[in-house]
């Protein structure tokens, strides 16, 4: 997939500076593809397979901050959103001057449900989970609990996120043993397949056989996904940025409550929960 990388605020003044050639070099070395840059200002073009655009940004800034020393904040963006910029600038389309017309983006959304990890594993240590830790910014958590009823520790850190933060938040709660399950039984991993493009989507429930007909009954391909109780094996030849079968498409067409992790976040989990 491409990307466009947004740095803020270097070789202004003659602070922050970085020569655009060795940043190129050291993108390349730390595993993007294809990276270019567009004058001083900060701007680079990328591909990679990671549809994570939040891992990528910190990729790059903590690239920089080995390389540099200093902290620089990016944003990513998909080629395909900025397509859709310009698509849809009606100054351009009423024909206004083009050198006057400027695009600022946005970390956020203004009003977007944010948390920090940090002060969330403190709210669940004081509500009497154990052992709490989390993995990147996404929304996973490893936990211990002697609590077997998985249902009630969902609503029991969705209430904790309510009050602490005033909106909703629906939360899926697994085993360490189902993970384990989830991994070992997947057919693409065991084929051998690029690593860097299998996914998992795990579901609230069991869809209905109905539901399940007619979801199989469409050719997806090259897309191929396996479904069996409460998940779903994908593997993306194309990158999952691209794919229609996103957790919209999911809880539409099964309607329960759907959500994805890279290959890399689950195994990543599974070695927090075992201790690895």
């Amino acid at each position: 997939m491409i990307y466009i990388a947004l740095l803020r605020g270097i070789n202004v003044s003659g602070q922050k500076k970085i020569k655009m050639a060795d940043l190129r070099t050291y993108l390349g070395d730390a595993g993007l593809q294809d990276v270019k840059t567009y004058i001083q200002s900060g701007n680079i073009v990328f591909k990679s397979e990671n549809a994570d655009k939040t891992e990528l940004a910190q990729k790059i800034s903590d690239e920089i901050k080995e390389a540099y020393g200093f902290h620089v904040p990016v944003l990513v963006l998909t080629a395909d959103y900025l397509q859709s910029v310009i698509e849809q600038n009606t100054y351009f389309k009423a024909g206004k001057d083009i050198s006057k017309l400027y695009v600022t983006f946005l970390s956020e959304h203004p009003s977007q449900e944010k948390i920090k990890m940090a002060d969330l594993r403190t709210y669940l240590g004081d509500a009497g989970l154990q052992d709490v830790k989390t993995y990147i910014q996404s929304g996973n958590i490893v936990f211990k609990s002697e609590n077997a009823d998985k249902t009630e520790l969902a609503q029991k850190i969705s209430d904790e996120i309510k009050e602490a933060y005033g909106f909703h938040v629906p939360v899926l709660v697994l085993t360490a043993d189902y993970l384990q399950s989830v991994i070992e039984q997947n057919t693409y991993f065991k084929a051998g397949k690029d690593i860097s493009k299998l996914y998992v989507t795990f579901l609230s429930e069991h869809p209905s056989q109905e539901k399940i007909a007619t979801l199989e009954a469409v050719d997806y391909s090259p897309e191929e996904f396996t479904l069996h109780d409460t998940h779903l094996d994908f593997y993306f030849p194309n990158g999952y940025g691209r794919s229609k079968l996103n957790n919209n498409f999911f809880e539409r067409k099964l309607k329960v409550s759907a959500t994805t992790r890279n290959w890399k976040t689950i195994n990543k989990l599974l070695d927090m929960a075992t201790d690895q």
